[in-house]
């Protein structure tokens, strides 16, 4: 199991795995490779992670400890 509250990127690492379909996933102390099946898969898997590191980082840096309702306005 990967922390998403830890994660700071996730993204395509064919070229540094020298495999396809290779996803990296970083923390500040952990790297993590994995591989997916195809393509369409890798860039499912990396566009979800995405939005759950997103979603992760703006729900702790909330000042007011309310989840953020996407709204930028201050009414």
């Amino acid at each position: 199991m990967i922390d998403l509250t830890k994660c700071m990127t996730v993204k395509s690492a064919d070229i540094k795995c020298k495999k396809k379909y290779s996803i990296q996933i970083s923390t500040s102390s952990t790297t993590y490779y994995m591989y997916a099946d195809s393509e369409k898969e890798k860039d499912d898997w990396i566009g979800v992670i995405g939005r759950a590191i997103v979603q992760s980082s703006a729900t702790y840096t909330n000042f007011d400890g309310k989840e953020d309702d996407g709204s930028d306005c201050d009414v």
